[in-house]
């Protein structure tokens, strides 16, 4: 009688937890809900989120202010919105956003999985991607922290994303890298989910569950060193002009909006 007591409790607690915990269930492999924000409360959850402010260029020549004003990202109809705008600003033209998780959220292996509508327009860039926390904050044990890249979208190529790994011995213009084209539309039309999936042999990036690019820890030693089985932390930001994306002229409409249904990280 005792056996049977703990074998209905056991079960009891089998099906509790498989049903609380939401899974996602990709190429055959089940996956189970760690983290997430769906952006469902009045405002930014703090718990979450940090702001980058400053007008440097961030090692791009970029032009905007990230600031954490509402102007620039609040919560609209159960969404993150991260606005561009053109308006002066100390000692710059634009003002946009750049948020992260460092120092709050960390990851490390898993699915990484984000549903966005992007801006588009000359000089108008937007990304998805993480870096390693062992950043320093002016960036100089760049790319030994190493980065991932989910996406960066150069606004006016609106429907092509490009996926990318940067790490000792693959950075800048030697990193590992691939675009994807949209065969119908541009990302500023809909939303689309964005994701990686991580382990410590590989990276693969998915648009909407179709896998178009991975990297191999095996192809990576090669020529360089793997830097990703470490703690990253998520960014996400819009910025205005840079070397990537060029700058904004006559034909850049603003504002610009980067639209963020949710963000979810997941564990098999």
């Amino acid at each position: 009688m005792a056996k049977k007591t703990v074998l209905s409790i056991s079960l009891t607690a089998l099906f509790f937890f498989s049903t609380a915990i939401p899974a996602q269930e990709t190429n055959k492999e089940v996956w189970g809900l760690v983290w997430a924000d769906e952006f469902d409360s009045p405002a930014i959850n703090t718990n979450n989120w940090r702001f980058d402010w400053g007008s440097n260029g961030w090692g791009n020549g970029e032009l905007e202010y990230y600031t954490g004003r509402i102007s620039n990202a609040y919560i609209e109809d159960g969404k993150l919105v991260i606005q561009s705008l053109e308006q002066n600003y100390r000692d710059a033209e634009y003002t946009s956003a750049r948020m992260k998780t460092q120092g709050k959220q960390s990851f490390r292996f898993g699915k990484i999985a984000a549903r966005m509508k992007l801006p588009y327009g000359q000089g108008i860039w937007p990304a998805f991607w993480l870096m390693g926390e062992d950043v320093t904050n002016a960036y100089s044990n760049w790319p030994i922290c190493g980065e991932i890249d989910i996406f960066e979208l150069v606004g006016s190529k609106p429907s092509t994303i490009l996926a990318a790994l940067h790490g000792p011995g693959f950075s800048g213009n030697e990193a590992f890298k691939k675009n994807y084209r949209l065969k119908n539309g541009r990302f500023c039309d809909d939303f689309h989910v964005f994701s990686i999936e991580w382990d410590q042999n590989s990276i693969k990036w998915f648009i909407d569950e179709t896998n178009f690019y991975s990297v191999l820890r095996k192809k990576i030693e090669e020529s360089g060193t793997w830097v990703f089985d470490k703690d990253f932390f998520l960014l996400m930001n819009t910025a205005v002009g840079g070397k990537l994306s060029g700058y904004p002229d006559e034909t850049t409409v603003f504002p610009q909006k980067f639209f963020v249904d949710w963000i979810r990280y997941y564990r098999k």
